[in-house]
């Protein structure tokens, strides 16, 4: 081994991560005050050129931005995410999936209405995979299922045949 090599100066070279709002950022930290650029004598080393980490967080570098104010992990929202997970892990999973595919069904009526066909069948497509991949895994749910999935096909192909509003 290398007796040269010590960890205090590889973590000097490598620029600590910022901690914000319990994330960590990947960038590089910037420097607490914007100084005067002044040209770096030709003999500067990167060493000398590095400012040490802000104790501060501060602000993006330019071109970047930091996140809208409701993408920011707060103490709130960690309390939200940790409701929502003790409600999903109390509701029965065959309930879950079921209203997760009826939002396949609701995309799906939404599609076929604005004339988005492609985006319509892939909703339907979708559904289709749920309810016969799942089968009487969904219990008394399975056959209402089958009942809109033939409803969904129907609307879709009157309205995929129908000739475009003249207008």
């Amino acid at each position: 081994m290398n007796e040269d090599f010590r960890p205090e100066d590889e973590e000097q070279e490598r620029p600590r991560p910022r901690v914000v709002d319990k994330r960590v950022s990947a960038r590089p930290p910037e420097p607490a005050e914007a100084p005067v650029a002044e040209p770096a004598p030709p003999q500067a080393s990167q060493e000398e050129s590095t400012s040490p980490p802000p104790t501060e967080p501060t602000a993006p570098p330019p071109g970047e931005q930091e996140p809208p104010g409701g993408d920011v992990w707060t103490p709130e929202r960690e309390e939200q995410a940790r409701r929502l997970a003790e409600e999903l892990a109390r509701a029965p999973a065959r309930d879950i999936v079921v209203t997760m595919a009826m939002n396949f069904v609701e995309v799906a009526s939404v599609k076929i209405d604005a004339g988005d066909f492609p985006g319509a069948q892939l909703a339907i497509d979708a559904f289709d995979a749920v309810i016969n991949g799942l089968g009487s895994r969904l219990g008394d749910a399975e056959g209402p299922l089958r009942q809109m999935l033939a409803q969904l096909q129907m609307a879709f192909a009157q309205r995929a045949t129908q000739p475009p509003p003249s207008g």
